[in-house]
């Protein structure tokens, strides 16, 4: 756990500790809920192995210290196992999003080798109706379990990680004691991000007002004992930044380019034609997002109790066209939240990212 003191250091002097590298787009899954295969509009050839390396030295020079590859699917890229080396040999903590399916037991052997931490695999439903149905693939739910099992088997940690949605939510019962029984920790968001304005695909997929009350007292009923997320001070300001994108985090794109968060299709500049401490430093979108700041606190009128505000601005931008505006779906997320917490105790979920 970085100390708090530390943390407000890093957010002052605008050191990107935490990075993505986007390896691919591609995916051997067509989930119906991802957000990647947006009207992005990025385009061009993907980073070769070279390009993805320097970038590494690149963040390592701006201060990254915890690494984490996406996609995509990022073990469609063959030279995977050497980015992961790289990354360990300038000494960052590296982990991986992944859907696991093409993991097998001599990759997840490589991968431990050069030094991949954890992987966070998504599991989209308890059994393979469910989850093939949602991921567009017949044979993935055995599949991934398959990479579950072979990256245990290599000692590399493992996160089971699930995105609600209408169509599992009755199932992440079963999810969490799936994973349990293989003694990984089970985390899941009820954020959907959507791939345009006005996807009314996603909109359908969402949990109900219901449900997302449901998985709020869920989520402390299976974390009942454990430590509330990190992140919240005993002492906080009236105003903050609403996130750390574009402030200790960043994303390099598939292509090249530089995106405050993976969930963003707005990008900050290219590193082929900027360096990539020039984007950080001085685009113009990441001092707008630098200079975001929103209400720190959310209650209900008449509310016994208030709750840290959730606002994200890449999902206010999706779904607003506006960074600063609070979108309809944080909007529903606090409402209910503040409901609940006071109905009883329940822990605050972050954006899933």
């Amino acid at each position: 756990m970085i100390p708090v003191h530390l943390l407000r250091a890093l957010e002052r002097d605008l050191v990107p500790f935490t990075a993505y590298i986007e390896l691919t787009r591609r995916c051997n899954w067509s989930c119906r809920h991802c957000f990647i295969h947006g009207e992005s509009g990025f385009g061009g050839r993907e980073l070769g192995t070279a390009e993805a390396l320097d970038a590494l030295v690149r963040l390592r020079e701006l201060g990254t210290l915890f690494l984490s590859i996406t996609g995509g699917e990022p073990t469609l890229r063959a030279d995977l196992p050497a980015i992961v080396r790289r990354a360990r040999e300038l000494e960052m903590a590296v982990m991986m999003m992944s859907n696991a399916s093409l993991i097998d037991e001599k990759m997840a052997a490589e991968l431990a080798g050069a030094g991949l931490y954890e992987v966070q695999v998504s599991i989209l439903g308890s059994n393979p109706e469910t989850h093939d149905g949602l991921s567009g693939v017949k044979g993935s739910c055995e599949a991934a379990w398959r990479g579950v099992r072979a990256l245990k088997r290599s000692n590399v940690h493992v996160i089971v990680k699930t995105p609600l949605m209408r169509q599992n939510f009755d199932e992440v019962g079963a999810i969490h004691r799936q994973a349990s029984d293989l003694g990984l920790h089970h985390i899941f968001s009820p954020v959907l991000f959507p791939r345009h304005r006005d996807d009314r695909a996603i909109e359908e997929m969402r949990l109900d007002d219901g449900q997302m009350a449901d998985a709020m007292r869920l989520w402390q009923g299976l974390n009942e004992g454990q430590e509330p997320p990190e992140g919240v001070d005993a002492e906080r300001p009236a105003l903050r930044r609403p996130c750390k994108a574009g402030v200790t985090s960043m994303v390099v794109g598939a292509t090249g380019e530089v995106l405050p968060c993976p969930g963003s299709h707005l990008s900050a500049g290219s590193i082929r034609s900027a360096s990539l401490k020039t984007v950080w430093r001085e685009a113009e979108l990441f001092g707008r997002l630098r200079g975001i700041r929103v209400p720190d606190e959310y209650a209900l009128p008449g509310a016994k109790t208030a709750i840290q505000n959730f606002f994200c601005p890449i999902l206010s931008h999706l779904e607003t066209g506006d960074l600063a505006r609070q979108s309809r779906e944080a909007e529903r997320f606090n409402r209910i939240l503040a409901r609940t917490v006071d109905e009883g105790p329940v822990r605050e979920m972050d954006c899933g990212h």
